[in-house]
Order: structure tokens, then C-alpha cells, then sequence
């Protein structure tokens, strides 16, 4: 990997983490990425708590070729990110963020949500 494509990579990941200490403020985001050796396959960025191993990717990366970074990653993490579900979040130049995952956590995820709505309905 080139020095560009490491310098544009890293400036994603921090244009990501701002949006979302902007948005997500009750998180600590961070960049994880410089943490990350050829043992050990943490999510470019995250927080404690968050539930997802984020692969970041901005330009003319596939969001197919990201997810499946995302996947491999999980699947290689040591520690509590093996239980992260694997996503993509991926832009390209002058375009919005876009979220991608798998339909099958994606509709894990449905399931859960609608459990709980039902439940705080209830009460």
C-alpha cells in the first residue's frame, strides 16, 4: 500500500470518527486502525461498547471488497471484537456515508429491535 492510499485511508477514518462523536456523542470514538498488527484485526474505528467491527473505506473501493475486509477482520479478531458483526461504511468522493452489512445480521438485528419495542410497549 502506498503512502497516498495510507494518508487518504487515515483521513476517512478521522472525517468518520468526527461525524460521529457528532452524532453518537455518548461514545469515545476512536481511530483503531494504527493499533492494528498482522496478528491481531481490530475495526478501523470504534468505541467501547459499540457493537459492529467498522471497515472504512472512502473512494473507489467496492462496498463488496470492504464488507469482506470487514468479514475476514472479525473473523481474525482476537479479544471481544470477535463478537463484533462486521460492517462496511464506505464513501465515495463528494458523496454521502453509506453503511452496509450482511442481510442475515442485519435482519438479526431487526428481530432485536422489534423484540424490545414490543417489550417496552407492553409495559
Amino acid at each position: 500500500m502506498s503512502a497516498y492510499q495510507r494518508t487518504k485511508g487515515a483521513n476517512a477514518e478521522r472525517e468518520l470518527v468526527n461525524l460521529l462523536k457528532e452524532k453518537l456523542p455518548e461514545y469515545e470514538w476512536q481511530r483503531l486502525a494504527p493499533l492494528q498488527t498482522s496478528n491481531k484485526k481490530i475495526p478501523d474505528v470504534g468505541a467501547d461498547g459499540f457493537p459492529f467491527h467498522i471497515e472504512v473505506k472512502k473512494g473507489k473501493a467496492t462496498i463488496q471488497s470492504a464488507l469482506k475486509q470487514a468479514k475476514e477482520n472479525a473473523a481474525l479478531a482476537t479479544s471481544d471484537a470477535a463478537l463484533l458483526i462486521p460492517i462496511a461504511i464506505t464513501r465515495k468522493d463528494h458523496e454521502k456515508w453509506i453503511v452496509s452489512m450482511d442481510l442475515n445480521d442485519w435482519i438479526d438485528l431487526f428481530i432485536l429491535s422489534t423484540e424490545r419495542r414490543n417489550k417496552a410497549a407492553k409495559k
